[in-house]
């Protein structure tokens, strides 16, 4: 054909490297892959552009895709999508912190302030007098002024677009507002024959007052309580110059369909203000005067406790140096402190250490367990009591060595002494007591009858009150009958050559052995020395006094009364 002709001919005049990419774009267009990724590539930027100025099918399409590859993003990986978001999560969470505690505050302050002002209790009783209703009455007094509708009118044909009012105000026919408010200005420009380009931008009536701001194609009036201020109409500008120029196209084509204006409500919404008589900045006085009552409250109590923490620590502390007490844990345990405590049974008592500190045993949990203190003192008290030792015989104790001193019997030396080896911190014993007399040959022994009288005292006793050292009534008989066995003891034993040694031995019942005990069982045995040896010089010399405590019942504790009988004084007679 003669097309094909002059085709040919074109190509014959081209030189080689374009007779080459000829035949490149030929082969992509007759090929059934001609669209490359790389050619994709190039074309795909342009496309989504053109696609967004047009039409939201890309953006629609997109939707899906983004989100699986949001959450593929998450599942792969989480820590790389939360670095790139950190400069952008971590401004939001700091503004929305700070509007959260900024209107905390302000809604706080407005709780309280309607509970607790004494002003808004007294508008109350002004409405029950009166019988103004109370809202009438608080806007009266508080309010400045207060945007209560707003309509958004279209300026051509007077139609009403869009209204908002506050919450619970409702006008009773916005269309009817609309149209004469649209017939009453007109009517005041025709009347007063304003120029082209001046308008009617106000009125008013009684306490309320419509304010008119005009557009090229709309109108913005509110109907404002009270006297609005200057800023309002500032706020109404701004909110008709946004509406035109994101609605141009709608109010200049209005068609008569309104409900394309329902987006309108952002832009509306702001005129809806108010403003109370010298409320610019309003301090939330009440809620800070409550955070302040509960930081005090907060404060008080911290205080305390710190105040009661350190008196528990003092106390702690004299434990610790208290000779025989060792604190093994302290530990705080519901509101108390618990203590786990080694106590040797000579050591001061816990309670006699709190008299000394401001504290309450109460606040504390003590386990108390028993054990032997090193400690000389503990020592040589319990060597006392093992040991028994007679009148004659003194006892001291230094440097792990028991030092004993005076004169005593043989029988208490091979049955006695060899036991102060069984006390921890005993590693020597020096012996200096001398033998007794009696236990020389050349000392006569003891004769029968006086030792019949001395059996025939052991098993006298004498009874006391409970936790007291006061004597149980009717017992002064038997305390005569018994100075007179003890001085008969004295008189035929001098007589016979050997010296009397009568031990009142005090006893306590219970079945602890501590400071309070013993020094009851003391205090019990020197009444009745001192009983005995009123008025006689020669029994005085002759009588001892000691308390054993609980150490020595008279019987074994099961009923009271066996109790009642370990509270007495017993006797012991030996012969030197």
């Amino acid at each position: 054909m003669p097309g094909d002709r002059d085709t040919a001919e074109h190509i014959d005049e081209l030189d080689d490297q374009e007779r080459y990419n000829l035949r490149q774009l030929e082969k992509r267009v007759r090929s059934s892959s001609s669209v490359t990724p790389e050619a994709v590539s190039e074309v795909l930027p342009k496309a989504v552009l053109l696609s967004n100025g047009k039409h939201k099918l890309l953006t629609q399409a997109m939707v899906e895709t983004t989100e699986g590859s949001i959450e593929l993003s998450i599942t792969t990986d989480p820590e790389r999508l939360s670095t790139v978001l950190f400069p952008i999560i971590g401004a939001v969470i700091r503004k929305a912190l700070n509007r959260l505690v900024s209107d905390t505050l302000m809604r706080m302050n407005a709780g309280l302030e309607n509970t607790l002002s004494f002003r808004r209790i007294a508008w109350h009783f002004e409405s029950l007098r009166t019988g103004v209703p109370y809202i009438n009455i608080v806007m009266r007094d508080t309010l400045l002024y207060r945007v209560e509708h707003v309509f958004l009118i279209h300026k051509k044909s007077g139609i009403l677009l869009r209204s908002l009012s506050q919450p619970g105000l409702k006008v009773a026919d916005e269309d009817m507002v609309a149209s004469m408010l649209t017939a009453i200005r007109d009517y005041i420009k025709d009347s007063l024959a304003l120029e082209k380009g001046e308008a009617v931008t106000s009125l008013s009536a009684g306490e309320f007052s419509i304010i008119v701001e005009e557009g090229p194609y709309a109108v913005i009036a509110v109907i404002v309580r009270g006297a609005a201020d200057p800023e309002l109409r500032d706020i109404l500008q701004n909110a008709i110059e946004s509406l035109h120029l994101r609605f141009s196209q709608e109010l200049s084509g209005y068609s008569g369909d309104t409900d394309i204006f329902e987006a309108t409500d952002p832009y509306l919404r702001p005129c809806l203000v108010g403003r109370e008589k010298g409320d610019r900045k309003k301090i939330p006085v009440y809620a800070l005067a409550f955070l302040l009552s509960v930081f005090a409250v907060l404060a008080f109590f911290v205080v305390r406790g710190g105040i009661d923490s350190a008196r528990r620590g003092a106390f702690i502390s004299a434990l610790k140096r208290e000779p025989g007490i060792v604190v093994v844990e302290s530990r705080p345990a519901a509101g108390k402190t618990e203590l786990h405590l080694l106590r040797d049974p000579y050591a001061k008592e816990i309670a006699d250490v709190a008299k000394d500190y401001p504290v309450r045993l109460s606040d504390f949990v003590l386990d108390v367990e028993a054990y032997a203190s090193l400690d000389p003192s503990f020592i040589e008290k319990r060597l006392n009591r093992l040991l028994a030792p007679p009148p004659t015989v003194s006892l001291a104790y230094r440097d792990r060595t028991l030092y004993v001193g005076g004169w005593a019997s043989d029988d208490w030396r091979t049955t006695k002494l060899p036991l102060a080896y069984a006390v921890e911190g005993v590693d020597k014993v020096v012996l200096d007591a001398a033998p007794s007399p009696r236990s020389s040959s050349t000392v006569r022994a003891v004769p029968e009858n006086l030792l019949s009288l001395a059996k025939e005292l052991s098993t006298r006793s004498v009874n006391f009150e409970q936790d007291s050292s006061r004597l149980f009534s009717g017992q002064s008989r038997s305390i005569a009958d018994l100075k007179t066995l003890i001085s008969t003891i004295v008189t035929k034993s001098r007589a016979a050559g050997v010296e009397p040694v009568i031990e009142v031995v005090g006893h306590a019942a219970g079945t602890v052995q501590d400071t309070v005990s013993e020094q009851l069982s003391r205090d019990r045995a020197e009444r009745i020395r001192d009983l005995l040896a009123s008025g006689s010089p020669d029994l005085a010399a002759s009588l001892t006094a000691r308390g054993v405590g609980s150490s020595q019942p008279i019987v074994g504790e099961v009923t009271p009364d066996d109790k009642r009988k370990n509270r007495t004084v017993t006797f012991r007679v030996t012969f030197r």
